[in-house]
C-alpha cells in the first residue's frame, strides 16, 4: 500500500469514518498493520502446544485454546465438533540415544509415532538388516538439466563407476526367506533396517520465491495431472509395496524379540522427516526411532566393517485411548440477509510430531484465525455467514474435514440440505510464503471470480487463479470429493517441501512474518467478498462434474493417497 493511501485510511479510521465496502481490502491492510495478532497466535500453537499429533493431549489443548481465543473476539457458535479417529492418541515424552562403543557420540533422533516405549534405559548391541530390494530412505533432489550441469561444475564427467540400477522390490517369499535367516541376529538387539542413504547435494536449491512468469505458467497450464499431484507409485505384479515391506519387517521384529528399530532419516544436514507408522497403534511394533543420516551411516559402516557397536537408548512414549475421538474447531462470523448461506475458510491444526509443526500447518491455522479476527475487529458485516474450521486428522488422510463434510453437506451424489448452502471453501496449507495464485475446483467462471476478487492484491504479487488441474491434497480434497467448490491458495516455496515439510526444522523460527500477515489480509478480503456477492460461487452440474469412477482417468474425482506430500 502506498504511503499516501495508508495515511488517508488510517486517518479515516482514527476519526471514526466508516470505509465503504469497496474499500475493505484497504481497511483490512490497515488493521493488520495496526494490531496484528498473528505471530502471538502462532507462538501459542507451536511453542506452547506443539507438536500437535492427532489424538494427542497437545492437539486437544491447542484446539481448546483456539476456541477460547475466538470466543474472546466475539465470534459465534464456537465449538469443538467430534469425529471418530478410531485410534488412540500418542505423544513422546523422552528420546535419548547415544553410541557408547567403539566410539562415544550422541545421536540425533525422533521417535516414530504410535510406537511403544523402551523398557526404561536399554543398552544393547546394534545390528543391521539388509533385506533384498529394500530401498534406501530419503528424498532425491530435483534433477533438471541445469542442476545436472551445475553438478558437473563445467568439467567433463568425473572418472566414477556407473551407479547400479536400484534392485527390484522383493516378493513376499524373497523377503520372508531373508528374514528367516536373521532371526537369531535380531533377538535382544537394536536393529537398523536397510542400507544407509547417500543423499545427493541439491546444486540448484529451489528459490524462496517463484517468478511471476513461473506463476503465470501454472495459472495458464492446461487441465491434467499437474506436478506435485498425489499419485500412487506403481509396483510390479507379485512384488511388495514399501508399506508392505515395512509391515512385514515390523511383525518380524516383534515376533523375534528385537528391542528397537532404527530408521535412516536419509537426508542431508541433520534433517529428519517423520511421517506415518503402520497401523497408527493397531499393528504391533517394537520401539522405533528415525535418526539423522550422518549418524545412521556411521553406525552402519562400522557394523558392515565387522566392528561391534553398542547403543544406549531411552524412549518413553504414551498412548491416549481417549484420542480415538478427535475434533475440528469451528466458529462463525454470522451473516445478515443471507446468513443461512456459508463461506468457509480453513486449515489443519494437527501436525506430525517431529517438531512444533509451524509451517505445516500451525501457520495456516494462525492465518485463518487472524483473518476472522480482522473481519470481526474491523466491524465488517458479511451478508453470508463466514465460518472458520481448524481441522484435525489432515496428516493421517484428511479425516477431520471429510467427517465434517459428510456430516454437514453430504456429497453431489447424496446431498444433505447444507450442500446447497455452501458457496465455497478456502484452504491454506503450503507453508510460510505469501499466496501467489489460487486453484478452483469448479467451472472456469469460478476461477475468474476468484481472480477478480483478488485483483487488489496484485501489488503483493497475487497473480491469478485457474481451475484445479489435479487432484487436490490437504483439506481441499474433502470438498473436492464431495463435489463442492473449493479454493486452494498457492504460496511461494520458502523451503516448504525441501526442508520443512514433516521435519525437525519445522519451527516458529522458519515462519516469514511479512508473508503470513499478507496471507491473513488476503484470506479475510476474499472470504468477505465472496460472502457479499449476490450469487454463490458457480459449481459443477450433473453434465460436467468429474466422475467418481477411477476408470475415468486423470480427472476422476477419487481420494488422494494417504501420507501425501502437498504440492
Amino acid at each position: 500500500m502506498g504511503t499516501r493511501l495508508l495515511f488517508l485510511v488510517t486517518a479515516a479510521l482514527a476519526n471514526g469514518v466508516a470505509l465503504a465496502q469497496t474499500d475493505v481490502p484497504a481497511q483490512l491492510r490497515v488493521e493488520e498493520t495496526r494490531a496484528s495478532q498473528l505471530m502471538p497466535i502462532l507462538h501459542h500453537l507451536t511453542d506452547i502446544y506443539g507438536p500437535r499429533l492427532t489424538g494427542s493431549p497437545q492437539l486437544r489443548q491447542a484446539q481448546e485454546w483456539a476456541a477460547q481465543q475466538m470466543r474472546s473476539w466475539g465470534l459465534k457458535n464456537v465449538e469443538l465438533q467430534p469425529w471418530e479417529f478410531g485410534r488412540p492418541g500418542w505423544h513422546n515424552r523422552l528420546t535419548e540415544i547415544s553410541v557408547t562403543a567403539p566410539f562415544q557420540a550422541p545421536v540425533l533422533a525422533r521417535a516414530l509415532p504410535w510406537t511403544p516405549s523402551t523398557n526404561g534405559l536399554i543398552v544393547a548391541d546394534a545390528v543391521i538388516l539388509m533385506p533384498p530390494g529394500m530401498p534406501a530412505a530419503g528424498r532425491a533432489p530435483r534433477r533438471t538439466a541445469d542442476s545436472i550441469q551445475a553438478a558437473k561444475g563445467g568439467v567433463a564427467e568425473p572418472p566414477m563407476p556407473k551407479m547400479n540400477a536400484s534392485p527390484p522390490l522383493p516378493t513376499r517369499a524373497e523377503l520372508l526367506a531373508y528374514l528367516e535367516s536373521q532371526k537369531e541376529k535380531v533377538r535382544g538387539a537394536i536393529v537398523l533396517v536397510g542400507p544407509p542413504a547417500a543423499p545427493e547435494p541439491d546444486f540448484i536449491p529451489q528459490p524462496m520465491r517463484r517468478t511471476d512468469a513461473e506463476w503465470m505458467a501454472l495459472i495458464n497450464a492446461p487441465p491434467g495431472i499437474a506436478p506435485g499431484s498425489s499419485t500412487r507409485p506403481t509396483v510390479e505384479d507379485g512384488r511388495l509395496t514399501r508399506d508392505e515391506i515395512n509391515a512385514t519387517i515390523a511383525e518380524f521384529l516383534v515376533k523375534n524379540g528385537a528391542l528397537a528399530r532404527v530408521k535412516d532419516g536419509g537426508e542431508r544436514r541433520g534433517l529428519i522427516r517423520v511421517e506415518s507408522t503402520n497401523g497408527y497403534g493397531a499393528t504391533p511394533q517394537v520401539p522405533g526411532v528415525t535418526i539423522a543420516n550422518s549418524d545412521y551411516g556411521r553406525i552402519a559402516r562400522v557394523l558392515q566393517g565387522g566392528t561391534r557397536v553398542e547403543v544406549r537408548m531411552n524412549v518413553q512414549n504414551e498412548l491416549h485411548p481417549d484420542g480415538s475421538t478427535a475434533y475440528n474447531v469451528v466458529a462463525d462470523l454470522p451473516g445478515t440477509d443471507k446468513s443461512d448461506e456459508i463461506v468457509m475458510i480453513g486449515a489443519h491444526i494437527d501436525g506430525w510430531a517431529t517438531a512444533s509443526g509451524a509451517a505445516d500447518d500451525a501457520v495456516g491455522a494462525a492465518v485463518m484465525m487472524e483473518a476472522m479476527r480482522l473481519l470481526k475487529t474491523s466491524g465488517l458485516k458479511p451478508r453470508r455467514t463466514i465460518r472458520i474450521a481448524l481441522w484435525g486428522g489432515e496428516e493421517q488422510g484428511v479425516y477431520g474435514s471429510q467427517a465434517y463434510v459428510a456430516r454437514h453437506f453430504g456429497s453431489f451424489e447424496h446431498p444433505k440440505p447444507g450442500f446447497a448452502k455452501l458457496s465455497g471453501y478456502i484452504n491454506l496449507d503450503h507453508g510460510t510464503g505469501r499466496p501467489r495464485a489460487a486453484t478452483y475446483f469448479g467451472p472456469q467462471s469460478g476461477a475468474a471470480i476468484v481472480a477478480q476478487k483478488m485483483a487488489s492484491f496484485r501489488d503483493w504479487g497475487f497473480m491469478g487463479a485457474n481451475t484445479a488441474s489435479f487432484r487436490p491434497v490437504s483439506d481441499s480434497a474433502a470438498f473436492y470429493l464431495a463435489g463442492l467448490p473449493s479454493i486452494g491458495l498457492y504460496q511461494d516455496p520458502f523451503d516448504y517441501l525441501s526442508r520443512l515439510h514433516h521435519t525437525n526444522f519445522d519451527t516458529y523460527e522458519e515462519v516469514y512474518e511479512p508473508d503470513v500477515r499478507i496471507a491473513a489480509v488476503e484470506v479475510a478480503a476474499l472470504a468477505f467478498a465472496l460472502a457479499n456477492d449476490d450469487k454463490m460461487l458457480p459449481r459443477f452440474d450433473a453434465n460436467d462434474i468429474p466422475s467418481r469412477d477411477p476408470a475415468a482417468g486423470p480427472r476422476a474425482r477419487i481420494r488422494p493417497p494417504e501420507n501425501h506430500g502437498e504440492p
